[in-house]
């Protein structure tokens, strides 16, 4: 990872929640006229709304992951991955930004893994 990777990752890390929406929000919605949010209420609305929206897919992305899946197998209550891990992930499979990822896997960091990942099983049908 890049040290300007690092510094992103741990810019993040420390927000809170509200402020992990609020950057989701304005990623997913751009900047410019007609395009960014008028405040920051609206960001982290949209951002918790996409969050939601794509909570299945974010959980079959991370967990299921090979890189994740024996840690949860080995000590579900107590897991940790980091940051970089999750949000290498992310990249490229359900989004292309990698600030996006960033943002995305510090929220999920942020509820914990092994509560984010409770109840996701892999697909039977494979």
């Amino acid at each position: 990872m890049t040290a300007h990777g690092e510094a992103q990752f741990a810019r993040f890390e420390a927000m809170d929640e509200e402020e992990l929406y609020e950057e989701l929000g304005r990623l997913l919605l751009g900047s410019g006229p007609g395009l960014a949010p008028d405040d920051d209420s609206e960001a982290a609305d949209h951002g918790r709304r996409w969050f939601r929206a794509h909570y299945a897919r974010l959980q079959r992305s991370v967990c299921l992951h090979p890189r994740v899946r024996p840690v949860l197998n080995d000590d579900p209550v107590n897991t940790v991955v980091d940051l970089g891990t999750i949000g290498t992930i992310l990249s490229g499979d359900l989004v292309s930004d990698p600030t996006q990822a960033a943002v995305l896997a510090a929220l999920i960091t942020r509820l914990g893994l092994s509560t984010f990942c409770a109840g996701v099983r892999p697909d039977t049908d494979d």
